[in-house]
């Protein structure tokens, strides 16, 4: 189930993949990085809302997991330190949670469903539009969440967070 998940993901554009550049050498990244996810990092801004992001940092491997938030998804961010002289580079790799693609599976399962047993025919000619839409919010709040984990991770490892 899990290599359907992925593959699914893959041919919706559910994941971001990069490579960050932190101006700090690796052992004050890696310093930064424990500092900051030692706990739940909050953050607030846009909209009013309030994201908890928490993770934890093992060796050079990252794992991130946020925001958690009122009816938002939820990401899993895995990533990697590389030394590179005096800066360090983090390769990321932001996932829709296991659980929101099974929920968002299940949503479209029964959007479908509905609209074909409701409407028979007519269902078909509504079924694009509707999953159009979904996939349209989905990509609007992946790019703008996932932009924001990019900003988070650099931010923790160049300076770290103090709350």
């Amino acid at each position: 189930m899990k290599a359907l998940i992925e593959s699914i993901q893959n041919f919706l554009n559910l994941r971001r993949a990069g490579v960050l550049t932190v101006n700090v050498p690796l052992q004050q990244a890696r310093i930064h990085l424990r500092e900051s996810l030692s706990q739940e990092i909050m953050l607030s801004g846009n909209f009013r809302v309030t994201r908890w992001y928490w993770g934890t940092l093992s060796n050079d491997s990252l794992v991130l997991h946020g925001p958690r938030a009122h009816r938002q998804f939820c990401f899993v961010t895995r990533g990697k330190l590389i030394k590179q002289a005096q800066q360090t580079h983090l390769e990321v790799d932001i996932r829709l949670s296991r659980k929101d693609s099974y929920s968002l599976l299940l949503a479209i399962a029964i959007l479908i469903g509905f609209l074909l047993l409701q409407f028979h025919i007519a269902g078909l000619v509504f079924a694009p539009f509707f999953l159009t839409f979904i996939y349209g919010m989905t990509q609007l709040h992946f790019q703008y969440y996932s932009h924001e984990i990019k900003q988070l991770l650099v931010d923790m490892a160049e300076i770290g967070l103090s709350q």
